[in-house]
């Protein structure tokens, strides 16, 4: 129950830092606006496909994503104490859009969901030697 509140707040995060960015730096981000598009498609598709495969919100911490989450505070608070740059921008897109790919395969290659998945390295490396014995 708890990593799955913690992922709505995490969802609530991000809804608040979108809210700031189109009220308050729209204008930087704007001719740069079709990768948060596409990361927010996948990001809302990796709940689609939790909900759909599991009926419930998804409570894995994969290790891409938690970075993600890193990268795009460092982004933030830089984007609005500083300023906006177009590099940083794009990598904490970019790294975001492969954080939520990633918990995508995941979703799909697990029986249920369940807590401690580091990634799918890990999640295959699992699945091979349960193979093996």
């Amino acid at each position: 129950f708890g990593a799955a509140l913690d992922n709505l707040a995490d969802m609530g995060t991000y809804a608040m830092a979108l809210f700031g960015i189109f009220m308050f730096r729209w204008t930087e981000i704007g001719p740069h606006a079709t990768i948060l598009y596409i990361f927010l498609g996948i990001f809302l598709l990796s709940y689609v496909v939790a909900f759909v495969r599991f009926g419930k919100i998804p409570g894995l911490h994969l290790y891409t994503a938690v970075s993600a989450g890193y990268v795009q505070s460092i982004f933030f608070f830089i984007l609005f104490v500083f300023g906006f740059y177009p590099w940083m921008y794009y990598t904490a897109v970019i790294w975001g859009i492969v954080a939520y790919t990633e918990k995508i395969i995941v979703l799909f290659l697990l029986d249920d969901i369940r807590i401690g998945v580091k990634g799918l390295y890990w999640l295959l490396r699992q699945k091979r030697s349960e193979q093996v014995a």
